[in-house]
């Protein structure tokens, strides 16, 4: 797990299943839905409901569950994916608006997907 590689096993899962599928579907598949749906389960789901009284811990373990998720191969996309559930969740948390961690996800799947496709 502590082997470097130049893309992560998530990321090269969806180059293989997107080969020859038209950009505006894998943005819509990739990038917005995916977006939308980890916010609503992740954020509003797992944080707002079963940890509204305790925050710290529900983004540690809103983070961990996020970063596991994604199937990482290596330490090290395990950590970028926590990472970013990390920052999704204290947006979330600061914010109080599901809409905006929403946006922040989704502008960061578009900005990944345009420089893998």
């Amino acid at each position: 797990m502590l082997e470097k590689t130049s893309t992560s096993s998530n990321d090269a899962s969806l180059k293989t299943t997107f080969q020859g599928v038209p950009l505006w579907i894998i943005l819509l598949t990739v990038a917005v839905l995916p977006g939308i749906i980890e916010e609503i389960i992740f954020r509003a789901g797992i944080m707002h409901t079963l940890f509204s009284k305790h925050d710290s811990i529900g983004v540690i373990i809103n983070s961990v569950l996020f970063g596991a998720l994604h199937m990482p191969a290596t330490l090290l996309e395990f950590a970028i994916y926590f990472l970013m559930g990390l920052v999704f969740s204290v947006i979330f948390l600061k914010s109080k608006q599901l809409e905006i961690s929403i946006l922040v996800h989704i502008s960061n799947n578009l900005l990944a997907t345009i420089g893998m496709f």
